[in-house]
């Protein structure tokens, strides 16, 4: 052990090596929660049809127009999470979010 390395510090590194893997497993466990729950297709109309109509943000009507254009985004692909990372899904979806809340 170094001088640097305080009981203090190796009980904040053994906390944190603790806590990412507690998160680690519960990643797994959403992971395998999640598999074969694919939206149906009924499912994917209603927000397709959501997503046109004059109550969805205009957020959500420029993703539905990117969908449609083909632009390597599918709505299962937003049902099911998978683009969550894309900037324009989570405006999107923020922005219906917050409108159906207030």
């Amino acid at each position: 052990m170094t001088a640097w390395r305080t009981p203090d510090i190796l009980a904040a590194e053994d906390f944190l090596t603790n806590a990412v893997a507690e998160t680690d497993r519960a990643m797994r466990s959403a992971q395998q929660a999640l598999k074969g729950k694919e939206p149906s297709t009924e499912d994917v109309r209603r927000v397709m049809q959501f997503a046109k109509s004059s109550e969805a943000s205009p957020a959500m009507r420029q993703l539905a127009d990117r969908i449609a254009r083909g632009a390597g985004l599918s709505w299962r692909q937003v049902l099911t999470g998978e683009a969550g990372h894309d900037p324009l899904v989570r405006q999107a979806l923020d922005a219906d979010r917050a409108s159906s809340t207030s």
